[in-house]
């Protein structure tokens, strides 16, 4: 089984402009901090800035091959956009969702090593050892956190892209929404995707949090749980929280009740 060297590692995270105004700034800055090996941020086209020249590789998202047919498509059919007769499910955002899949599957193309996915609403609090993936994945092709009984937590997600079943994953992985069948799975995202992916292929995985049940935030019972915080959901808004909306939008005084026509 090919194992990369330790020192071949490479972060990746992907943020609209957005969110990089609210929290992906204070993530991809704590990552230069604290991350051992390459980094690469995805960014849409109206990023406003690009620092940390040299220690950051800045790529054009809409640059990942396959991305743009499947946003068109999720542009054209509101429901993929996670409208729900009563407002709004992440369940059911494939344009939200499908971006950070072909971002993880154009990185994984390009790059022979230890691969980290980290969201951008996630905060290194010190640095990651090198040892630390290798010694999760073993002889796995990939790594998340499990919960019996929903689906994975997407956060943080590890891969060995020199495994013999990574192209395979990969490949399994973005088809889901290139073809529509995304559809048929219980919600239309990464998370659901990535574990239809694993079933279809049989590439070989790690659970890193066996013994989590339900909704439970999970990064605390996991390997991770040193290292980093997840800021997931409204809780990376932190006291402007109650200025959002459950999509993360700041509320207008003409904001439309959500759930109905604009």
């Amino acid at each position: 089984m090919p194992h990369p060297p330790e020192a071949d590692q490479l972060a990746v995270t992907t943020f609209s402009a957005a969110g990089w105004e609210d929290y992906a700034r204070e993530g991809l800055e704590s990552m230069t901090r604290f991350f051992p090996g390459q980094i690469v941020a995805y960014f849409e086209e109206d990023q406003p800035e690009k620092p940390w020249e040299g220690r950051v590789e800045w790529r054009p998202l809409l640059g990942c091959l396959g991305l743009s047919d499947v946003l068109d498509w999720a542009w054209a059919n509101p429901v993929l956009q996670g409208i729900v007769p009563n407002g709004y499910s992440y369940q059911f955002d494939l344009n939200k969702f499908c971006r950070k899949v072909f971002a993880q599957a154009d990185a994984a193309a390009r790059f022979q090593g230890w691969l980290w996915w980290l969201d951008a609403d996630v905060e290194l609090r010190k640095p990651i050892p090198l040892g630390l993936a290798p010694s999760l994945l073993k002889d796995d092709a990939t790594a998340a956190m499990g919960r019996i009984g929903f689906h994975i937590e997407s956060g943080i997600v590890l891969w060995n892209t020199a495994h013999p079943d990574s192209e395979g994953f990969f490949k399994r992985y973005q088809e889901l929404f290139l073809t529509g069948e995304i559809l048929g799975l219980p919600g239309w995202h990464d998370c659901w995707a990535y574990q239809k992916a694993l079933r279809d292929t049989g590439a070989r995985n790690k659970n890193l949090t066996p013994q989590a049940r339900g909704m439970t935030p999970v990064v605390g019972q996991s390997p991770f749980s040193d290292y980093l915080i997840h800021h997931k959901g409204m809780r990376k808004y932190g006291s402007d929280a109650k200025n959002r909306d459950t999509r993360g939008n700041r509320l207008t005084t003409d904001s439309p009740v959500p759930g109905t026509a604009p």
